[in-house]
């Protein structure tokens, strides 16, 4: 049986790689250039920086943890975030006891949304914190009862030593090499005969947009070399600042530089004409789930199974696109 699967990202080379073990016959097609999808990353000024803004592994699932170290050691990193708000000096987020100690006394709930949330909300999704349903507000840690200065506190964290993009390229070549094709036309997925497709793309893509463009934000990212070093890993702009957050990548692998490369994200609404536009964040909520649930009730000619946060259309940590799609390929092993 020979199964596609569309797309090099994460996903995509975690199905080839449990169906490649499982003895399919596999075959990836990639229409950008690169494989690893927006978690790829690249040498830059003696960094190693992330082409579509900062990726941090971390897991509380021990399955997970152990297929990611297959391919790759993991450097221990506890990322931590600052927050640039109208108090005067960075503020630890999530809201913390070190927080509370650097503004002097306890913030209320509402307190804590005026401060934190409300600007940062306005450029992140074009609306107000207010307006955002709870599936989006509950992803953000708001308060914590002690003094963690952690942004993740799950149970693995790390960087995988050689970055993202070397853990890829391991994986492909378990796969096989000549099984990945990168830099194909947008639609060479639909000139290849398969018994079975794994779409890791968005679900509107796979259909022609049939019913509709899907609603998501994206990122301009802005590379900035020679940057003062910051104190910590991510600076966010809870602040009427056109961008949401700056990354310094001398933080993941080290303690920071005096002089660094950042990159700086300006969001903004996903436009589907637009071939440099990246789909990031899932507005899934409204007319959006909607035409989602449209989709869902379609039937493809060739037997497909959609992986990833694309496919579910469903923002998903790396973990989670992973245990989604380990999960999907068990079902599809045991079927076919």
């Amino acid at each position: 049986m020979h199964i596609l699967i569309v797309g090099a990202g994460l996903s995509g080379l975690t199905a080839g790689v449990l169906l490649k073990e499982a003895g399919y016959n596999v075959t990836v097609v990639e229409s950008r250039p690169w494989i690893g999808g927006n978690c790829c990353d690249d040498q830059v000024d003696g960094l190693l920086v992330h082409k579509y803004g900062p990726h941090i592994f971390h897991t509380n699932n021990e399955q997970v943890w152990k297929f990611v170290n297959r391919f790759s050691t993991f450097a221990p990193y506890s990322h931590r975030v600052l927050a640039r708000t109208a108090h005067p000096c960075l503020l630890s987020i999530p809201y913390n006891k070190t927080t509370e100690q650097t503004i002097g006394r306890q913030l209320r709930d509402n307190e804590i949304v005026n401060l934190f949330f409300k600007d940062y909300s306005q450029k992140m999704w074009g609306m107000g914190w207010d307006n955002l349903p709870d599936s989006v507000r509950s992803r953000v840690p708001q308060r914590r009862d002690d003094a963690d200065q952690r942004y993740f506190t799950d149970t693995y964290q790390g960087m995988p030593e050689h970055g993202f993009s070397t853990l890829c390229h391991r994986m492909v070549r378990f796969i096989g090499e000549q099984n990945v094709h990168c830099n194909m036309r947008d639609d060479y997925w639909t000139l290849v005969e398969a018994d079975h497709i794994v779409f890791t793309g968005s679900i509107d893509d796979y259909y022609a947009y049939t019913h509709g463009v899907l609603p998501y934000r994206t990122l301009d990212i802005e590379v900035i070399h020679d940057f003062p070093g910051q104190e910590a890993a991510v600076v966010n702009e809870c602040n009427r600042l056109p961008f949401t957050r700056t990354t310094d990548y001398s933080w993941f692998y080290g303690s920071g530089r005096m002089k660094t490369t950042v990159t700086r994200e300006y969001p903004r609404q996903f436009n589907a004409a637009s071939p440099s536009d990246m789909r990031y964040y899932p507005m899934h909520w409204g007319g959006g789930e909607l035409m989602y649930n449209e989709y869902l009730v379609l039937k493809p000619t060739i037997p497909t199974t959609f992986c990833g946060r694309l496919g579910a259309y469903r923002y998903m940590n790396m973990d989670d696109a992973i245990l989604d799609t380990m999960t999907k390929m068990k079902k599809l092993i045991g079927e076919v």
